[in-house]
């Protein structure tokens, strides 16, 4: 039985049936419209990447289209995905294949829409796609920015593993509803307390994840994670986020094991799109307006 999130219906959107993704291929019966793509391997049975454009799906494919089958390794823009694309082609993944979903939309939606996608994936495979969430292949450097001018390649010493370089994500959290609720998507959240500069000074230090509440509409407004949540929390206790005439209140998870910005990320997308499952919005502030496609 073919995989859910190969199907044509994967999020509730209208999905184009397969199509090549090769070095010669044309593209020209994807349509120009915003929305979603997807791409597949012949030897992964899993998705490997998910992207979003509020422009043109055809154009945007071509970006990544002309960098995943240069010679060397592409930069890391104008598409971020080239790279990883490139290296699991060099290693052997097979011929790829796209299909695309329109979906014309603000983009503070589209975003959402993308984490639900994600943790839609991740949730049946039982792991993240292979080319989102910062990940990356364990014996490879990425190529950095145009503008850096570094082509990446094969771990040597002259390229020391970071953490972006992680071989095992996390588990993907089980929907459980009410994000109000000390334990919310199977999380251990403690009691919230006012968003204040005077009440976060007292937190101790450690990466984890946060909410923050609006006593107005008694609706969690944003979600985040952080390397180290005190000081995230800080600054949005000064920021125009706290800039308001509700009381903000927050509350936290504290990350009991060691874990990389990638592993952060995957479990911030599965919160976000277990908000957009239980409301079938994104929180109020989430998502800043001048972020490019992914």
């Amino acid at each position: 039985m073919e995989q859910h999130y190969f199907q044509l219906n994967l999020g509730g959107l209208s999905w184009s049936d397969w199509t090549a993704f090769t070095k010669t291929a044309t593209l020209k019966s994807l349509t120009s419209r915003p929305g979603f793509y997807r791409i597949r391997a012949e030897k992964c049975n899993e998705l490997v990447y998910i992207g979003q454009t509020g422009r043109n799906l055809r154009e945007r494919l071509k970006q990544l289209q002309k960098g995943t089958f240069a010679e060397s390794m592409p930069f890391n823009d104008p598409h971020t995905a080239a790279p990883n694309l490139w290296v699991w082609r060099n290693e052997g993944i097979g011929e790829y294949e796209c299909s695309v979903a329109v979906l014309e939309c603000d983009y503070q939606t589209r975003q959402v829409v993308e984490d639900y996608i994600l943790w839609l994936s991740r949730s049946e495979a039982g792991r993240s796609t292979l080319c989102n969430h910062g990940n990356f292949h364990s014996n490879y450097v990425k190529s950095s920015s145009q503008k850096q001018g570094r082509i990446g390649g094969k771990i040597n010493p002259l390229y020391p593993q970071t953490e972006q370089f992680c071989s095992y994500g996390t588990k993907p959290l089980k929907f459980k509803q009410d994000a109000l609720s000390l334990d919310w998507m199977n999380l251990d959240w403690c009691i919230p307390e006012q968003l204040l500069p005077g009440v976060v000074k007292k937190m101790k230090k450690g990466r984890g994840f946060y909410k923050i509440i609006s006593t107005g509409t008694n609706r969690v407004i944003y979600i985040g994670e952080s390397g180290e949540i005190k000081n995230r929390l800080m600054a949005h206790s000064r920021s125009p986020l706290a800039d308001s005439e509700a009381e903000l209140l927050f509350s936290y998870v504290y990350l009991s094991q060691e874990n990389t910005s990638v592993h952060r990320h995957e479990i911030e997308t599965d919160l976000i799109a277990g908000f957009y499952h239980e409301y079938h919005i994104a929180p109020l502030r989430q998502y800043s307006p001048i972020k490019k496609s992914s």
